[in-house]
Order: C-alpha cells, then sequence, then structure tokens
C-alpha cells in the first residue's frame, strides 16, 4: 500500500504554550487555518482589493495577490457585507450586524432576524429582515422606516440615499425614495413564492430573481433570462455590465446588448460577485475560491480549498499528543505537540479511521479498511496486519502489545481480534454466540488480561485466554467505552440525546451496567473521559461539557467557543478536546462559576431577613432551544444556591427544573417571590446572580438582564 512520511516544524499553529500555573483551565495549543475551505457568502471591493465573508465568522481580504484573514473572533456565520471604504465595513448576520472601522469591529444591532444589507455612503446603511422589517443606519443610530408589508424581506439593493429596493415573499417588491414605499411592477403574471434576488440600476433597469426564474427589466421592459443553473446572486457596476452566479460555476453576463454564459473553468458553487465599473469582476464561493472575470473570460485566481479539520486526538501525557488531519482521501497530517512545540508528519496511506500510542516514539494508526501503520519517531511504515476485513478499533498497552477488531463484513464469518507483539501478528476469532451481524465499535483496556469490545448490542471480555460476555444491551450505534483503570468502566451511547431521549451513559457495577441517564436532550455526545471512581467527563455538540460525580450532573463552565469532536484522557488528571479546527488542554483545575447576569451590589441582606428582586429580560442575546432548564444562582461568600428561575426557592429545597423559551427581541418583566434566607447563614453584602443553565448546553445564555427593582418583606 503506498504511503509517504514527510516531518516538518510547524510553529504558527502553535497558538499557546503551556506555561505551567499561568494556565487557565483549558489551553488552545493548536489552530488550524480558520478560513481555508470555507463557504463564503459575500463580498464588496474597491478596484482590486475585495473583502469576502462567510461561514464560521470568517472575513477574508483579497490584496491583489492572495487571501488575507482579517482575524474576526466571531464564530457565527455572515451571510452580508457591505462598505464604504476598506476602513468602514458592515458585516452581516443573521442575527446581528457588526462594524469595522479599521482597526476593531463593534456590533450595532443584534437579536433581530436579518435578510440583507445595502449602504449608499459613509454612515447611511439600511437593512431588511423577517416581518417587513426595514431600518436605516445614520452612523449612531437606527431609524425604521416601516415597509409596508409583513413580508419576510430577504433581499435589497439601493440606486442612492434615498432610492432603495427590497424584495422577499409573496412576491414582495417595494420602494422607498426617502419618503414613502411603493410597490414596484413585476413581469405580468409572475407571481413566485418569494423574490430572493434583486439589483437595480434605475427603475426601468434592474434584475429579479425567484429560483430558476430570473427577470430582466431594461430601457423599462421586462425580459425572462434563460439561466441554467438558479442564480445565488446578482449584482452589477451599471445597466450595461450585470452578473449573475450560482451552482455548478455559473457565471452569466449583461454587456448592455445580450445575456452570455462565461466558462469558469469550476463546478464550484459560486455564492457571490462583486463587479467593478473598471470593467473586471471578482467571484466567490465554495471552498474561499476566487474568479477574476475581464473580457468574457473567467481566470480562477486562488484555488478552491478544503477545509483542515481534526477528527481523532490521542494523548499519553502533557508532553505527547497526537492529532489527526485529513487533508484528502488519502492522506492525513498527524500534529503532535511534545511539551514545546508541534511536529507535523504526512501519512498517505488512506483516511486514518482510529489512533492510538504508547509514547511520542510509538503511534499506530487505522488506515483505510485494512492497514495498521505505526509510526517510530521518524517515519510511517506499514506493519503488515493480517486483516482482509474492515478494521474499525484500536487498543494497546506498549509498542510491543497492540490490539486491533476486524469485523465480520460482510458478515459471514466470526470477527477477529489481531494482536501485535511488536514484530509479527497473531489472530483470535471473538465468539459472537449466534449473533454474527454483531459490529464492534470501540476498544478499551485496563491491561492485557482486561480487554474490552463493544459492539451495536453487547460488550465482550478478553482476559488474555477466553472470552465472555459483559451484558447484552438494546442495539444502538456507536457505542463507546472507556475506564479509568482502577475499576471503572463506562459505556457512551453517542447519538442517544441527538435525537429526543436523553444522552445514556452506563456504567459498570456489580456485574452489570447500570444506566445513568444525563438528562441532556438533542445533543450527539462525542468523547467521554473517566477521571476516577464515580468522575467522569463527556463532551459533543453545542459546545456540552458535562460532569457526573457518582450522583448528579453538572454542566462545566469551558472556554470552548465551538462544538466538542473527540475528547481524551491526557495522563491521570487532564484532558484533551478536539473541536473541527482546534484542540485545547485541559488542566484538572474546575472553575464552577456561573455568568454574572446581575449584581445588586446595594443589597444588605441579614440573616432571616425576607427580600424579592424583579427582573426584567431585555433584548437575550443567545438562543435558548426547547427543554433548556435554566436556572438562577445567588453567590453568597463564594457558594453558590440555584433556585428554578421565577420561581420561590428556600433553603434545602431540590430545584425542579421550569422550561422556558426566549425570543430574540422578546422583552419581559418577571415578577419574583420572596426569597426568605436562612437565619444560619452567613450576612450577604450583595446579591449577586448568574444566569446558567444546568445539565445541559450552555453555563450562561441570558446576557442583557437588567436590574429593575429589589427590597425587603414578602
Amino acid at each position: 500500500m503506498p504511503y509517504r512520511s514527510k516531518l516538518v516544524v510547524v510553529l504558527a499553529l502553535c497558538a499557546t504554550a503551556w506555561t505551567g500555573s499561568a494556565r487557565s483551565a483549558w489551553d488552545e495549543l493548536l489552530s488550524l487555518p480558520s478560513w481555508q475551505g470555507r463557504m463564503m457568502n459575500d463580498m464588496w471591493g474597491v478596484n482590486e482589493t475585495v473583502v469576502a465573508v462567510g461561514r464560521d465568522g470568517i472575513i477574508l481580504r483579497w490584496d491583489g495577490a492572495e487571501w488575507q484573514h482579517m482575524g474576526s473572533e466571531f464564530t457565527e456565520p455572515f451571510v452580508d457585507v457591505w462598505g464604504a471604504s476598506l476602513d468602514d465595513l458592515y458585516a452581516m448576520g443573521n442575527y446581528e450586524i457588526r462594524h469595522w472601522d479599521g482597526s476593531s469591529w463593534t456590533t450595532i444591532i443584534s437579536g433581530v432576524a436579518l435578510g440583507d444589507l445595502w449602504g449608499s455612503g459613509p454612515d447611511d446603511l439600511y437593512v431588511v429582515g423577517t416581518n417587513g422589517l426595514a431600518k436605516r443606519w445614520d452612523g449612531s443610530q437606527w431609524h425604521d422606516i416601516h415597509a409596508p408589508t409583513s413580508a419576510e424581506l430577504y433581499a435589497c439593493w439601493g440606486v442612492g440615499p434615498d432610492d432603495f429596493y427590497a424584495a422577499g415573499t409573496d412576491a414582495t417588491v417595494i420602494h422607498w425614495d426617502g419618503s414613502v414605499w411603493s410597490h414596484v411592477d413585476k413581469p405580468t403574471g409572475w407571481h413566485p413564492y418569494y423574490v430572493g434576488l434583486v439589483w437595480a440600476a434605475s427603475a426601468d433597469d434592474m434584475v429579479l430573481a425567484a429560483d430558476r426564474e430570473t427577470y430582466h427589466k431594461h430601457n423599462g421592459t421586462w425580459t425572462k433570462v434563460a439561466v441554467s443553473h438558479a442564480p445565488t446572486q446578482v449584482r452589477g457596476s451599471s445597466a450595461n455590465d450585470i452578473y449573475l452566479v450560482g451552482q455548478g460555476g455559473f457565471i452569466m453576463h449583461w454587456d448592455g446588448t445580450t445575456w452570455a454564459e462565461i466558462d469558469s473553468g469550476t463546478d464550484a458553487h459560486l455564492t457571490a460577485v462583486w463587479p467593478d465599473p473598471a470593467g473586471f469582476a471578482y467571484i466567490t464561493g465554495q471552498g474561499s475560491i476566487l474568479l477574476r472575470v475581464e473580457n468574457g473570460a473567467a481566470v480562477i485566481v486562488s484555488e478552491s480549498a478544503t477545509a483542515e479539520k481534526l477528527t481523532h486526538v490521542w494523548s499519553t501525557g502533557p508532553d505527547d499528543i497526537a492529532a489527526v488531519s485529513p487533508v484528502s482521501d488519502n492522506a492525513a497530517r498527524i500534529y503532535h505537540w511534545d511539551g514545546l512545540a508541534w511536529t507535523m508528519s504526512v501519512l498517505e496511506a488512506g483516511p486514518v479511521n482510529a489512533l492510538w500510542g504508547a509514547g511520542p516514539n510509538a503511534l499506530f494508526a487505522i488506515c483505510g479498511d485494512d492497514a495498521v501503520f505505526v509510526w517510530d519517531g521518524e517515519t510511517w511504515s506499514d506493519a503488515a496486519c493480517p486483516a482482509n476485513r474492515k478494521l474499525r478499533c484500536l487498543w494497546g498497552f506498549s509498542r510491543m502489545d497492540l490490539y486491533a477488531v476486524a469485523c465480520n463484513e460482510p458478515r459471514l464469518s466470526l470477527p477477529e481480534l489481531h494482536h501485535w507483539n511488536g514484530s509479527t501478528w497473531s489472530t483470535i476469532e471473538i465468539p459472537t454466540l449466534g449473533f454474527p451481524d454483531v459490529v464492534f465499535q470501540s476498544m478499551w483496556g485496563a491491561g492485557p488480561k482486561d480487554l474490552w469490545l463493544a459492539g451495536t448490542d453487547r460488550v465482550q471480555r478478553w482476559d488474555g485466554t477466553t472470552w465472555s460476555f459483559a451484558g447484552r444491551m438494546t442495539p444502538v450505534n456507536k457505542r463507546f467505552i472507556s475506564g479509568d483503570g482502577a475499576g471503572s468502566v463506562f459505556l457512551l451511547d453517542r447519538m442517544a440525546g441527538a435525537y429526543n431521549g436523553p444522552a445514556t451513559v452506563l456504567q459498570w457495577a456489580e456485574g452489570d451496567w447500570q444506566v445513568i441517564n444525563s438528562t441532556t436532550y438533542g445533543v450527539a455526545f462525542r468523547g467521554l473521559v473517566p477521571l476516577g471512581l464515580d468522575n467522569l467527563v463527556v463532551g459533543g455538540g453545542f459546545r456540552t461539557l458535562i460532569h457526573w460525580d457518582g450522583s448528579v450532573w453538572q454542566s462545566w463552565n469551558h472556554q470552548i467557543p465551538q462544538d466538542i469532536v473527540n475528547l481524551c484522557p491526557s495522563g491521570s488528571r487532564s484532558m484533551i478536546a478536539i473541536t473541527e479546527g482546534n484542540l485545547y488542554c485541559w488542566d484538572g483545575t474546575i472553575d464552577p462559576r456561573p455568568t454574572l447576569a446581575l449584581s445588586l451590589s446595594s443589597a444588605r441582606v441579614q440573616p432571616g431577613e425576607a427580600f424579592w428582586v424583579r427582573a426584567t429580560l431585555d433584548n437575550p442575546t443567545a438562543y435558548v432551544l426547547p427543554q433548556t432548564r435554566t436556572y438562577f444562582a445567588l453567590e453568597v461568600g463564594g457558594v453558590y444556591y440555584f433556585w428554578p428561575s421565577w420561581k420561590q426557592w428556600h433553603s434545602g429545597e431540590t430545584p425542579d427544573a421550569q422550561l422556558v423559551s426566549y425570543s430574540p427581541g422578546q422583552t419581559e418583566s418577571y415578577p419574583v417571590p420572596s426569597f426568605i434566607w436562612p437565619s444560619t447563614a452567613e450576612s450577604m453584602s450583595g446579591l449577586h446572580f448568574y444566569s446558567v443553565a444546568l445539565n445541559y448546553i450552555q453555563t450562561a445564555f441570558v446576557t442583557n438582564l437588567a436590574e429593575t427593582d429589589w427590597g425587603y418583606g414578602p
């Protein structure tokens, strides 16, 4: 099997070096290039310099030679961009608009469902959105201009400061002249469900599009444009220079006389175009591709890229961490951290499907379906595993004691356990007791004579001589098994919780599996790290990181801004978490504090006194999914007391969950009944309220909680 190994030092990828006690709870150790391969959604430009925005908060600037990442700290997708100059830019997400002044970004609107934006010059910006939203920004504040419709406005464009068009659902196309709105005459008989694109040079020269139905008004007359693909954007520099772009590399141009399709040289999805009055245009889209079009010919100036992301991680300790990043169907980069710097090797032997290591000079990887490769600190080599079926998981105890499981696909024979002793392989059949369709998906071992395999409906143990069964579960997918080596073994159903039920963790105790339902709904778990007896951490989607202490689950505060792709232990008291493009190390410390939402610094409550609080939620800025369990917390002397939000709480009570749901832009006032502070407690100097979500996704999401009133008594 062909392969290649290459070792280079990678310095730019080391985001933060470890500095002992100065480290935070989670350190970012590796950050892959975050913009490469991302889908770009819109662009704006001046001459040969263009700015593009896209998924994951990406903002790129093309300087005529290459893309430069503008270093946006945002993670939400941007869908539109407009600027008065390169130092006066506006980037719009689905619910917010950020302004760039040449040195920093500020938010000028948030919590509102937005559709599109356009500007006529400095300090003059229009935005449209849901329920007929139409606003105008003068550089310091927003003004409602009250569109005469309740339609969802998806698109807008303007000709001048008081010459503005908006379009959306129910075939809505409207015009603002600076004083009043009017409806625009559309092609006769044309009434699509929505108008998704609009561009205009004047009232007599404009383009409207709804899916593949595209109409062009030239010199006051509407004609239908025969397009081969549904346009995703229309832009022009004048009435005689208009572009349509779309899927499959679709480019079409109007030169003042005819529409003509241009060969783009790519089948990438093209999403945005910026024509320059000088007669050329830039086009971007899938994979950050960039094309330059001039005189009817398109040239790709920056190829479409595939986003680099992390898929697997392994660590034996803080000075030995390995992570996998696929770069093609046949190759992957393997990053290694030695405590001081990152190095990188390239393994060309098919996709890497599993990773395990015994140290920096003994790293094993399953490549493709049936190969095991080993890294000796300098090169990768094929260990020549004799498997003739798909290998699924690896585990080992040293460089000379490795196990690989081959599944019985196409299910005509028993699955096999292959053992490597450092020089040769031996094969052990795995009995399935009449159930040949079992597929083992995870393996963990406490020692050479205590190996555990988790399959679709069972767990089996190998003691070095014989197999035994450790319970039988309902058939599920994506079982993941792990333990702490000191008697604790846990089993995770990675997909439970991604649907309607709670995510499920099982603990092996007294010869059987005990179910520990996490009460976390809607989350696909992707990693499990036992830290000791009754001490377990589970992570997954929606930034979820929860901890089991033997009796209750609690959400952990953490600084990881993206969904967790995988978790693995790193030594006895540390662990590694990876997102798609970042690797983080936890140093073993826990910060249990929720995020401050409201501080009543003037409050003084003595033991035995009753108090009440009335608070207002003013335009909550983060989403809350259904079934979120929301609580307020009260901090006294470093101790946090929790009770259900907007419900009375008494000392010693167990809070009951209350389901609440907030909408963007919602403002409500909730009276809070009296709280009796126990007479045995210490005096309070200030009431500090925290908004948290226990046993769920976010550690804090209500950020605009404002004090309205508080007082003593019932």
